[in-house]
């Protein structure tokens, strides 16, 4: 009951493949002038992605709509077509995460390999992304009067929103039939998993969403990574709860993390996704772990002095609510010692004069990850920035680039606190 005219494979998981290996050959070919009078074109995966992502949604229609679908384990039957719906995820997540082509210096601190600019083989780089390994964000155009009409390069940046796109909106608006009535996401079926990538795009978290580079005979490898934490049947059941089969991106690919392969925009983009898409009327947790707001202000709320569970509350960061709530110092053992224990977190700005808050949402009886807690997290990377900003002497050749960083962090959060205000709760199946 599904196919397309430009599919290929015996299964749904050969059909995800070709999508991806056709538009990989596409590239040199179509993204590059290569003296074609028409210039290089941008943009050649939407088709491709736009079928791969109704595959995941006509998963659905045959779940409810074909007897005996779901005890189907060979081709073109469930477990083909629910692997092949990861593939696409992962697919998908791979587009967003091309890395640029260019110079890469690492960045042992942060165990991140920092982008220096297009050109290879900068002074300092350590290593190098040449056409095909890395592929570049912008179009570039040819030089001279009309240069501006002959694009000599496209760039990626509209396939990265596309497939951005792609994991986010429930309605395509195309005119197919029934099977097209699903209104689902990716994160219907894949909540934890779009809860770590969206959230660690909107935190500019390399380490969370990015892929790894190593290098491997004297060559850089680039590494994307598998998103799937559960099992063909779900999730692993574990002292009674059901719970991730595997560690968060940062436990299962510890290697370095590229730095670049998203921006701003795109940035903006997953925060409005995510706030408009990702809640519904049943199930407002995402949009409540992202809320942050001012404190004292009308978007607040008060935060009790004892949780559920009966322990004191545990705030990160200050206690600038003045509610006399622990502090969490590991040097006082008190259940309050880490980010972990912490039941929110204050943000003080120095440059706003305005402490921001942000509350981890528990609502799972048995498991809430760390990773969930998006908001939680924002406010946490600023608040250690700020205190490393302070503690650092003014000669500091490091201090302009952290400075910068929290700067552009903290214009991020009044921009997020106006996109709260205007996506809410827009999605009902």
């Amino acid at each position: 009951s599904w196919c397309t005219r430009f599919d290929a494979g015996e299964s749904f998981r050969e059909v995800i493949d070709h999508y991806r290996r056709t538009w990989e050959e596409l590239y040199p070919a179509t993204y590059y002038r290569r003296f074609q009078r028409n210039g290089a074109r941008g943009g050649e995966s939407t088709g491709m992605v736009e079928q791969a992502a109704k595959i995941y949604q006509h998963l659905f229609f045959r779940f409810n709509f074909e007897p005996g679908f779901s005890l189907d384990t060979g081709p073109l039957g469930f477990d083909d077509q629910f692997l092949a719906s990861i593939d696409a995820m992962n697919w998908f997540i791979e587009i967003v995460n091309l890395p640029d082509e260019g110079s890469y210096q690492y960045d042992a601190g942060q165990n991140i390999y920092r982008f220096m600019g297009e050109p290879v083989d900068l002074p300092g780089a350590d290593l190098s992304l040449l056409p095909g390994q890395g592929f570049g964000m912008w179009t570039k155009y040819q030089d001279g009067y009309f240069g501006f009409f002959r694009p000599e390069r496209a760039g990626v940046f509209y396939d990265k929103l596309i497939a951005l796109l792609a994991l986010a909106i429930r309605d395509w608006g195309l005119s197919f039939t029934i099977d097209e009535r699903y209104f689902i996401n990716f994160y219907d079926l894949f909540q934890t998993e779009m809860t770590e990538f969206f959230g660690g795009v909107i935190l500019q978290d390399e380490s969370w969403f990015a892929p790894r580079l190593r290098m491997q005979d004297g060559e850089p490898i680039v590494q994307h990574m598998s998103w799937y934490r559960g099992t063909a049947l779900g999730e692993c059941f574990e002292n009674n709860a059901f719970v991730p089969c595997r560690g968060s991106q940062r436990e299962v690919y510890p290697d370095a993390a590229i730095e670049g392969t998203t921006n701003e925009v795109l940035r903006s983009w997953a925060a409005i996704l995510a706030l408009a898409q990702f809640p519904v009327y049943y199930d407002t947790s995402f949009e409540q772990r992202l809320l942050i707001f001012k404190a004292g202000s009308g978007s607040g709320f008060d935060i009790p002095d004892i949780q559920a569970d009966g322990s004191p509350t545990c705030v990160y960061g200050t206690d600038g609510l003045g509610a006399g709530h622990l502090v969490v110092d590991p040097g006082v053992p008190n259940d309050c010692d880490t980010a972990e224990d912490a039941d929110y977190v204050v943000f003080e700005s120095n440059r706003f004069r305005t402490p921001y808050v942000a509350v981890k949402v528990r609502p799972n009886l048995e498991l809430n990850l760390e990773e969930e807690q998006v908001g939680f997290q924002l406010l946490k990377r600023l608040v250690d920035l700020q205190s490393e900003v302070d503690g650092l002497p003014p000669t500091d050749p490091s201090l302009p680039a952290k400075l910068q960083e929290l700067q552009r962090g903290e214009s991020f959060l009044e921009y997020l606190i106006d996109l709260q205000t205007a996506y809410g709760i827009s999605n009902f199946f």
